[in-house]
């Protein structure tokens, strides 16, 4: 996302401008690119060279559901990838206002049972960031509701869980967030939802049901207008009895591995989301 607002004829452009992200850094020497098309829905395998498990990361792009793309976000996820030591399927997913709530949801999850299809034994976790990061617990929900398979975690970088743009952080945060603000999150909430309820929990998964859900990880910078948003959540998954970890990081800001992937505090979230997703499952998540 980003803090200057638009309007619904200069999206293109401010998509143009975001695809300037990905070139903050060169992407991981040490990880392989794929393109691949998975029900119908453009992706990308990115395999790293030190791959040591068999599950695979399946990874949602940030940018409020109307920014965002492979272009953007390709480095960032190549080096998530090679420090958790897991292939990545990265999902190309849709944007608003052209293709509104729900299509983001409909082709990750028809994505993931593509993939499940092709290899029932296969194992997967979720990660995203921002809007994807809100994403991974929507899919999760909407997979659930349809008996799909189950993640075995979840990851999670500057989650956006609430599109009702409510959260006293917006105003507590405001003047220290130099990437988010409270307009521009209402803005792309309503491209995003068209006239679709915010209190949808898979709009908004703070609002979700997670009993039975795998693990998870949630870091956050504190310099976020979004801290709420990474809270609620962390606070809805404990009371479900989900294993569920949330991490602030001080000083940071919206996403701060997509700017920079060799500051300490991106370095210290690489290597936490690395932990957690090579942790091995519970005796319950291997039956």
């Amino acid at each position: 996302m980003t803090k200057s607002i638009s309007t619904p004829l200069d999206v293109a452009a401010a998509r143009e401008q975001f695809v300037g992200l990905g070139r903050s850094y060169p992407p991981h020497p040490d990880v392989a690119v794929e393109p691949a098309l998975i029900a119908g829905v453009k992706s990308f395998w990115l395999t790293p060279d030190n791959v040591s498990g068999d599950e695979i990361v399946v990874y949602f792009h940030g940018g409020g559901y109307i920014y965002g793309s492979f272009a953007s976000h390709g480095p960032m996820v190549s080096h998530i990838a090679h420090a958790s030591e897991r292939r990545v399927l990265f999902v190309d997913y849709s944007l608003a206002p052209e293709h509104p709530f729900p299509q983001a949801i409909e082709e990750a999850v028809a994505v993931i049972n593509q993939v499940h299809r092709d290899d029932p034994m296969l194992r997967y976790g979720l990660a995203g960031d921002s809007a994807g990061g809100g994403l991974v617990y929507a899919v999760a929900l909407a997979g659930q509701a349809q008996g799909g398979p189950r993640p075995a975690f979840h990851v999670a970088i500057s989650p956006w869980t609430d599109l009702c743009v409510a959260n006293p952080s917006y105003a507590a945060n405001a003047a220290v967030d130099p990437i988010i603000s409270k307009e521009f999150s209402e803005y792309a909430a309503k491209l995003y939802l068209a006239d679709h309820s915010a209190t949808d929990p898979l709009a908004s998964p703070v609002f979700g049901d997670y009993h039975g859900f795998s693990r998870s990880l949630i870091l956050c910078g504190s310099l976020e207008v979004l801290e709420d948003d990474a809270r609620n959540l962390h606070r809805a998954l404990l009371d479900a009895g989900v294993d569920s970890t949330l991490t602030l990081f001080e000083g940071s800001t919206h996403v701060w591995p997509l700017k920079s992937i060799e500051s300490d505090a991106s370095r210290a979230a690489l290597r936490a989301i690395g932990d957690h997703i090579r942790r091995p499952p519970s005796p319950a998540q291997s039956k």
